[in-house]
């Protein structure tokens, strides 16, 4: 006989789940530096992990070796790599390295908000986004913030306190003399009272500088401008010298602004202020609201639904009331007291550790509304407008939906029911069914018409063949969404790059590739261990399909693993294709932007398992290069067609998946079987 203590311990070692320290060790492998995490955070993280890794005396190493090639910062981890450390010395590094770069942006933030949000019209200072206080007491060479509760377009000159010029850092400026010594990015040729002029395109620069050997060939004399306002310096210390400033007229791209430009001993220098005269757009204070529009939802009234509220967890409540009051404070909710509809709300909590309010409507109105009916854009179809771009704009609607208004009619439905009474939106909401195609919809029709711009929901991205066509671009979309009363977040406003992320892929000029984080994850799989597992790699995978030929023939062992009633069995098979998949996955493989002006070749092929389809388009030298890939398997009945037949249905398989592509033009047709030049007649007669 045992005891009941005896008992007690046998069935907890029983039902207590048991500690694999395998699968310990994945999870330690697996942890990343996440975007909201701190290194502190982090590397409380990684010690919480490797508990039950069991390390033992290489608990250290374990510990900086995981953090070392895991952190945020790429600059970092290669100062980290270039000398053996201890963990806890790599963490200070890294907290130094952290701590500064945080310091830093706060001195810029405070230095490029020296000019303020008076100036002049046409002014190209960096638009003031939160409220403070001068310094009234600053002297010269102090780096001083003046700031008003509301814009202006006052002619009050504000960049002096008291009469006393204040200093701007100017971070991208290293020295000072005729010669530049910005780390080029790139030029812009621009014309300045009516003579032309190459300068150099500062994104961090929050005044615009004219070198004085540019001022005096364009025929203007340094000793008749006015007194300069504000001390410039590099970020080494060094004073630049300035010899004035004046108003000027600027032309860029077919944008004529009269600018406020300084004269200076140093290199020509557009700010990224050219493109930010737009205030309202970026102004955090309130949510946007399109200007003579509102939109309807379509609801069947027969038989309302009427939902209690869900009770909110004590630990995030507060939270929950001051969002609640914010969404009724930003006009984007109103308190009523009756409504048949009521929907109840889930409160997410955001990784800054507030809360979003959103309404469940799953069970109310999504079940009595007529679905809308308006396609979102493919990313195919938006990438087929970037063809000859070299530099990319991308620009985010800040609270996308909450800037579309609803109508008096339409509002009832979107009530939610909460511990504080019902509230009714009165501007569109996320959860409704509608939402998406209502919004793409609309936006699409504001920035209808516009060269070089594509958009998909509320993510925006413009581009030219030439900077100047760029600019020229930019300053439509703006403008456009200016006078239309939408507004953009300040934050995820990205300025001519060479590559940007759109839409969960890695653009430029070449083309579009995977990113580096999707890679990391495919690199980082581990063979599936289950079909669970499989099924994740596998969603992973064919995200990036797009970029691997053949995608459809290679997964084939791994796609059979998940038929109803196949037993779990990973042989040298699956692990072969897994290996191939992932190696193809990883390649360096890129596809370039659709050219409506350049040759078009489809090239198929087939096997006994699948049938493929790659597009191609010849660059400058001739190469032809991928523009898209298809690929999908055979069914039983295609798999007992003859040879030439499965070539004949990879021709037809590749023309019906092209067809937006091969539609209303001439392409060749590559196959590497030649009795299909029989059976289909004269090929170089067929165009689609």
């Amino acid at each position: 006989e045992k005891s009941y203590e005896e008992i007690i311990t046998i069935l907890k070692g029983f039902y207590k789940p048991k500690i694999l320290e395998v699968a310990e060790t994945y999870r330690f492998h697996q942890a990343v530096q996440t975007e909201s995490e701190s290194v502190a955070q982090y590397a409380n993280k990684l010690k919480r992990l490797a508990v039950h890794c069991n390390f033992g005396a290489y608990l250290t190493r374990a510990l900086r070796d995981q953090f070392v090639g895991r952190i945020r910062s790429r600059s970092t981890r290669k100062k980290l790599l270039s000398e053996d450390r201890t963990f806890d010395k790599a963490v200070k590094v890294v907290q130094a390295d952290e701590l500064a770069e945080k310091e830093s942006k706060e001195l810029l933030f405070s230095a490029e908000r020296t000019e303020t949000t008076q100036a002049p019209a046409g002014h190209l200072a960096k638009v003031c986004f939160k409220k403070k206080k001068a310094d009234s007491n600053a002297k010269a060479h102090n780096i001083v913030a003046t700031h008003t509760d509301e814009f202006s377009d006052s002619d009050s000159d504000m960049n002096s306190v008291n009469g006393t010029p204040v200093t701007i850092f100017m971070q991208n400026i290293n020295s000072v003399g005729q010669k530049s010594e910005i780390s080029p990015q790139y030029k812009l040729g621009v014309n300045i009272n009516g003579q032309e002029v190459s300068m150099e395109i500062d994104t961090g620069s929050s005044v615009t500088l004219l070198n004085s050997g540019d001022f005096e060939r364009m025929g203007g004399d340094t000793n008749v401008l006015k007194p300069a306002t504000v001390v410039l310096k590099s970020y080494t210390g060094n004073e630049i010298k300035c010899h004035g400033e004046d108003n000027m007229k600027v032309k860029v791209g077919e944008q004529v602004s009269d600018i406020n430009i300084r004269v200076v001993e140093g290199p020509s220098l557009l700010g990224q202020d050219i493109i930010q005269q737009y205030p309202k757009l970026f102004d955090e204070r309130g949510v946007g609201k399109l200007k003579g529009a509102q939109v309807s939802l379509r609801v069947n009234d027969d038989n309302p639904v009427f939902m209690k509220p869900r009770v909110v967890p004590f630990a995030i409540r507060k939270k929950y009331e001051e969002a609640l009051e914010k969404l009724v404070q930003g006009d984007i909710i109103e308190k009523v007291k009756h409504s048949e509809w009521t929907s109840p709300t889930v409160p997410v909590i955001k990784p800054d550790g507030n809360v979003r309010i959103c309404g469940d409507y799953s069970g109310t109105i999504n079940q009595a509304a007529t679905l809308e009916q308006y396609p979102v854009p493919t990313f195919e179809e938006l990438l087929s407008n970037l063809s000859g771009g070299t530099k990319f704009t991308k620009l985010d609607l800040s609270q996308a939906y909450h800037q579309l208004e609803l109508t008096p009619e339409s509002r009832k439905y979107t009530t939610i029911n909460t511990h504080h009474g019902l509230c009714q939106y009165k501007r569109l909401v996320f959860g409704v069914n509608s939402a998406v195609s209502i919004f793409q919809r609309t936006i699409e029709n504001v920035l209808k018409g516009l060269p070089g711009c594509c958009v998909r929901i509320d993510d925006i991205l413009v581009t030219g063949k030439t900077d100047e066509i760029h600019m020229g671009n930019l300053h439509r979309v703006l403008q456009r969404l200016l006078e239309s009363g939408l507004k953009l977040k300040r934050e995820k406003f990205h300025f001519m790059l060479g590559e940007v992320i759109y839409l969960g892929m890695s653009t430029s000029e070449a083309g579009i590739s995977p990113t580096e984080e999707k890679v990391q994850a495919i690199k980082d799989a581990a063979p599936p261990a289950n079909v669970s597992e499989l099924q994740s790699f596998i969603g992973t995978a064919n995200f990036l399909r797009k970029f691997v030929r053949g995608f459809a023939e290679i997964m084939t062992p791994l796609y059979k693993l998940l038929r109803k009633g196949t037993p779990w069995k990973w042989s040298k098979t699956e692990q072969e294709a897994f290996t191939t998949i992932k190696s193809a996955l990883c390649s360096d493989s890129i596809l370039r932007h659709y050219d409506p002006a350049a040759e078009l070749v489809l090239q198929c092929d087939a096997s006994s398992i699948g049938v493929g389809a790659v597009l191609l388009q010849p660059v400058h030298d001739g190469t032809l290069q991928p523009v898209a890939y298809a690929s999908r398997t055979l069914n039983a009945a295609e798999k007992n067609y003859a040879q030439t037949e499965r070539e004949s249905l990879a021709i037809v398989f590749g023309v019906t998946k092209f067809r937006p592509y091969l539609l209303g033009r001439h392409f060749k047709l590559l196959t590497d079987n030649k009795p299909l030049i029989t059976l289909m007649g004269n090929i170089s007669q067929f165009h689609s």
